[in-house]
């Protein structure tokens, strides 16, 4: 990953069908107990956010960690204590397995502004039916 070169944060929103929803609590949960090797680790696998406030009260300061929330109920986060063996497409590949496809599948090519605005236009034809910023003008 190499945070020098990375964002500080990085944030992605993928909404499931509630069937898959269900389950995916549980595909996080096992992945991330199995993420790094529970010998060389200093840090506990798997920290458990549900009803945790402030996510920099489980997390060592200065450590970059992976994250998942599952709407407001919370989640769970993992610290990662070897950014080269930790997969840069880790959430992607859980995403994959709940969905069932591969994970080249989820994983998005975004080359272009254009592609971005096609992308945006896209989303927003699907979208324009449950709006309801529209009932406010």
């Amino acid at each position: 990953m190499g945070l020098d070169r990375m964002p500080h944060c990085y944030i992605e929103c993928v909404p499931l069908p509630r069937v898959k929803a269900a389950n995916a609590p549980m595909y996080f949960k096992k992945a991330i107990s199995e993420s790094e090797n529970e010998f060389e680790s200093q840090n506990k696998a798997l920290i458990d956010t549900r009803g945790v406030r402030k996510l920099g009260s489980k997390i060592p300061k200065h450590m970059p960690y992976f994250s998942v929330e599952f709407g407001l109920q919370g989640g769970f986060a993992h610290v990662i204590e070897n950014e080269r063996k930790f997969p840069k497409s880790f959430g992607f590949d859980i995403l994959a397995g709940i969905l069932g496809v591969q994970a080249n599948i989820v994983a998005r090519e975004r080359n272009t502004i254009d592609h971005e605005r096609k992308l945006s236009q896209g989303f927003q034809a699907t979208f324009a039916p449950f709006d309801w910023t529209k009932a406010l003008q």
